[in-house]
């Protein structure tokens, strides 16, 4: 055993530098540093390393966590920064913390992931997250507010996520929401109460994500999110719905999630369909809004919703009137006597797939499975997704259902079924 230790460790020094500043890379910076002990050669090879990951949690207490990242970015070398995350607790060393960052910055970091906690509410971020030159990628967490510089400088950021972040002045958002090169933002839990207008105008955006929290909890707002983002392709929503959201038109929207948290009273019925009509053109929907159980607020959605003459595909978690979508041609829901009750409602001249999440191999879903295979003339493919919860007894009865399906008289002739276990 032991010469088989000494073959590798002598096959692993016969890499080139290059190579061990990648292996090294990959590993956690405490990890990496340790490898110093190893030989002279490696004594100094982590200083070179092009990914630097550090955790308070992997040390024994916060003195010697502070000494370590002092001592590693003053000793590391000036090659060029790929990666930089953190995860850490601020408490009273926020001048220590930022000077870190501002050290990073300067590195030319590519991608910069910070987890903080214990944080002021007036803690002030440094400069190096507005004026990093190569930044490509950012992920901010932190509870505290963010006051944008008078000069933002992220000539390169294409990838923004920030989550649980305050925004106290409508220049930040604007200045950061706004970036000519940025190309994907989410917005997690962020906090922009105070503000009247939270504007995202980013002319190359194409992904966005809003989850909103809890302080959207305060029902007198009258705030406005503006969205002019022209080549958007993906839109997310989570929320209650509080703010007005107006999109303008994006012509190349592919898919759009939206999900409502809860009930809500008449007039927040008008806000959601406000944002609706900036998502005319989207291709994929899926809506998950629990107050259409309410008739009232069913009525007054169907009345007010805009149609969705682009939409192809839908993934309802409610209901949603099929003539709002009339070139349809994909559908999926969690149950499938739902999707046959929405088939037989209305007319669907276009729909070629429907896919149910949770089909059980009962006599009564099976009735509804054979119901599908004759009320569409161009349907083209079925998928089942089993959901038995008896796993011992599943390849047996899903064969014989899918069997059962198989034989069946139906039209089209050409239509497929699938049962994913």
């Amino acid at each position: 055993m032991a010469a088989n230790e000494g073959v590798m460790s002598d096959w692993l020094s016969s890499l080139p530098d290059e190579v061990l500043h990648r292996i090294l890379s990959m590993l956690p910076l405490k990890d990496a540093v340790r490898t110093s002990v190893l030989s002279k050669r490696w004594e100094r090879l982590w200083e070179s390393v092009t990914t630097m990951s550090v955790n308070e949690t992997r040390f024994s207490h916060r003195l010697q966590f502070m000494d370590f990242v002092d001592r590693a970015l003053l000793l590391r070398d000036s090659s060029p920064l790929e990666k930089f995350s953190m995860l850490c607790s601020v408490g009273h060393d926020v001048a220590r913390i930022n000077q870190w960052i501002d050290l990073v910055a300067d590195c030319g970091v590519q991608e910069l992931s910070l987890l903080f906690t214990k944080v002021q509410r007036q803690h002030v971020l440094p400069r190096g997250l507005f004026e990093s030159e190569k930044l490509v990628k950012l992920l901010l967490q932190t509870k505290c507010i963010l006051r944008a510089p008078p000069s933002v400088n992220l000539p390169c950021l294409k990838d923004m996520t920030l989550s649980f972040l305050i925004f106290e002045d409508e220049e930040s958002t604007r200045k950061l929401f706004s970036l000519p090169t940025l190309e994907k933002l989410c917005l997690y839990r962020c906090n922009w109460t105070h503000l009247q207008a939270v504007s995202i105008s980013a002319p190359k955006l194409q992904k966005l994500s809003i989850h909103e929290g809890e302080y959207h909890e305060r029902y007198d707002r009258r705030g406005r999110v503006v969205i002019d983002a022209p080549c958007l392709k993906s839109f997310s929503y989570r929320g209650k719905f509080i703010d007005k959201y107006v999109m303008s038109d994006s012509p190349g929207l592919v898919e759009a999630d939206v999900r409502f948290l809860d009930f809500w009273p008449d007039e927040r019925n008008g806000n959601m369909c406000l944002l609706f009509r900036g998502l005319r053109a989207v291709k994929s929907l899926t809506l998950d809004a629990p107050f259409l159980s309410d008739p009232a607020h069913e009525d007054y959605f169907h009345r007010t919703f805009p149609v969705l003459g682009n939409a192809t595909a839908l993934n309802f978690g409610d209901k949603i009137d099929i003539k709002l979508l009339p070139e349809l041609n994909v559908l999926e829901d969690r149950e499938v006597s739902r999707v046959v009750n929405r088939m037989r409602s209305y007319q669907m001249p276009h729909l070629k797939k429907i896919f149910v999440r949770h089909f059980k191999p009962t006599k009564s879903d099976l009735r509804i499975a054979i119901l599908l295979l004759g009320v569409s003339d161009v349907l083209e493919e079925i998928v089942l997704h089993y959901a038995e919860p008896h796993r011992n007894e599943l390849s047996v009865r899903a064969n014989d259902l899918l069997l059962h399906l198989m034989e069946l008289p139906r039209d089209p002739k050409h239509c497929k079924v699938h049962l994913i276990l």
